[in-house]
């Protein structure tokens, strides 16, 4: 237990019940009479052939006492104490108070360094905060209060602005409380970062449970208000209604037709927002399919498609669709964009258009036609896209690729 190399002496000590300098003393007296090369070489063959006394019980036999429970108590006793006024002795050594000062003060300035760090950390979180909080809320302010947005949305060929148009898709009073419960849900949690990005920054005392509590109750409020009449809005949509507006035929005098789409207001947007004398309407691509006519005519079927909270108000909503369309000799010239009504709202509105061709009938399909087509049967397996500016003939039930005309 107390070696300095590997434990002769200590060894020798406790079987001969002798004081451990005694041993070291005697050990060094032989190593001076039988010469010092010969008492190392002594020492090693000793370490090597000697056991080490590991267990309680070894140390014991090596010690000449009996195993017994007593005498193994009684070691652990001593080994125990042993430990205890070695480490009392090393406590009260100059070396312990010298690491314990360096350890103490390490800790000091590692808590000073952790504390400034953290501090920094936060405060730059905090300016994150505040600049994050600041652009939304300014964003956010200036669409509801001076109707126009810092960050607009873009849209169609220029931007729009929520305010502006929320109501050619709900009621004008639905539109206007929507829009105030759905802002006060985005700025609350915007209002909260905000403030967090200053309490982070400036470190400033405040009541911190009233302003989350009155951020929680106008967070409420605004889930209350967009819910309430979400559903009042979705009332508007029950029930769909179907009217034909009409079925022209014609004679397929000519050898063949050319669907055309006119050029008027025509982009490739799907939906368009027009102002005109101050109002703001729907422009709507309407779907154009073709199919076998039974006949030796042509026939033209538009049905007008929209919702509404009753069969009565669908109806009307659909009979105010506006679409036109016509026929010059060999050419049937349909609006790119059918119309809502200004002052009605979009009620999932659509405009089909079923063209009847007679079996054997050539057409020709525009390139302006083809982002109004449905995905046609066709014997080539064209996507409506690559159908247009090609020429076509009806066969059986699908269209058949014409190469020349």
């Amino acid at each position: 237990d107390e070696k300095i190399i590997a434990g002769i002496s200590s060894g020798l000590a406790a079987y001969f019940s002798m004081e451990i300098w005694i041993t070291r003393l005697l050990i060094i007296l032989i190593s001076i009479i039988i010469t010092p090369p010969a008492a190392i070489l002594i020492y090693i063959l000793l370490w090597i052939i000697v056991p080490e006394a590991k267990t309680t019980a070894q140390k014991l036999e090596m010690k000449g006492e009996n195993i017994t429970v007593s005498n193994i108590e009684k070691t652990i006793k001593e080994e125990v104490n042993n430990v205890k006024n070695n480490f009392k002795r090393f406590a009260k050594s100059d070396s312990y108070k010298k690491a314990k000062t360096v350890i103490n003060k390490s800790a000091d300035a590692t808590s000073v360094f952790l504390e400034a760090f953290g501090k920094i950390i936060l405060a730059i979180i905090g300016i994150i905060f505040i600049i994050i909080g600041s652009i939304s809320i300014l964003s956010l302010g200036t669409i509801l209060i001076f109707d126009f947005s810092v960050f607009p949305i873009s849209f169609s060929e220029g931007s729009i602005f929520i305010t502006q148009y929320a109501h050619l898709f709900a009621s004008p009073t639905n539109a206007t409380i929507l829009l105030l419960g759905i802002f006060l849900i985005t700025i609350t949690p915007l209002f909260l970062l905000l403030f967090a990005g200053l309490k982070f920054t400036f470190n400033f005392k405040s009541n911190n449970k009233l302003i989350l509590l009155i951020s929680l109750f106008a967070w409420i409020i605004g889930i209350f208000i967009t819910i309430s009449f979400s559903l009042l809005e979705v009332r508007n949509y029950a029930i769909k209604e179907n009217i034909r507006q009409g079925e022209s035929t014609y004679s397929s005098k000519y050898t063949c037709f050319i669907l055309e789409t006119s050029s008027q207001n025509y982009n490739n947007n799907y939906l368009n927002i027009l102002e005109k004398d101050n109002q703001r309407t729907l422009q709507i691509r309407p779907s154009i399919d073709i199919k076998r006519s039974y006949n030796d005519s042509i026939q033209v079927i538009v049905t007008k498609k929209s919702r509404g909270r009753n069969k009565r108000n669908a109806d009307n909503n659909a009979k105010q669709l506006i679409y036109n369309w016509e026929i010059k000799d060999s050419v049937i010239i349909f609006d790119p964009y059918f119309q809502i009504q200004a002052g009605n709202q979009w009620r999932f509105s659509e405009i089909d258009i079923i063209v009847k061709i007679p079996k054997d009938q050539k057409i020709y399909i525009s390139e302006n036609t083809e982002e109004l087509l449905e995905n046609i049967s066709n014997n080539r397996n064209y996507q409506k896209n690559r159908m247009g500016n090609k020429f076509w003939r009806m066969k059986n039930d699908e269209l058949h690729y014409v190469k020349k005309p």
